[in-house]
């Protein structure tokens, strides 16, 4: 099974691209090779965040709610770092909206495409 969507991220001009896979691995694997970065073995992974300029979220239709909160950090730090927002004690709140409003739109996603997969299958 292979889902995607994107969350748009209009203030900081970019989206993520959330994955669900039933194998981290290959699609670790395909966007090391789609970005020529390298390879990176998933096999400890319950999800993870990749960045090449551009933001993937690849979770597995059963990651855990705090999973997902811990890999929208990840993004947000990877998307505020490439555009120049230094993160401190005295500048958190944008850490915090955003990682507050990726998980809000992912969960919210997720929710919507668990319910359809459960309507169809009644």
């Amino acid at each position: 099974m292979m889902m995607r969507f994107t969350v748009p991220v209009a203030i900081y001009e970019t989206q993520v691209c959330v994955i669900i896979t039933d194998d981290l691995q290959v699609t670790a694997d395909k966007l090391s090779r789609k970005y020529n970065n390298p390879k990176f073995d998933t096999t400890t992974y319950d999800a993870f965040t990749f960045f090449c300029g551009y933001c993937y979220i690849v979770l597995e239709p059963t990651t855990p709610d705090h999973i997902v909160v811990h890999e929208c950090v990840h993004a947000t730090t990877f998307i505020l770092t490439d555009r120049g927002v230094i993160h401190s004690q005295e500048n958190d709140e944008p850490h915090a909206y955003l990682t507050e409003f990726l998980y809000r739109e992912i969960a919210k996603k997720l929710h919507e495409k668990k319910k359809k997969k459960r309507i169809k299958t009644i």
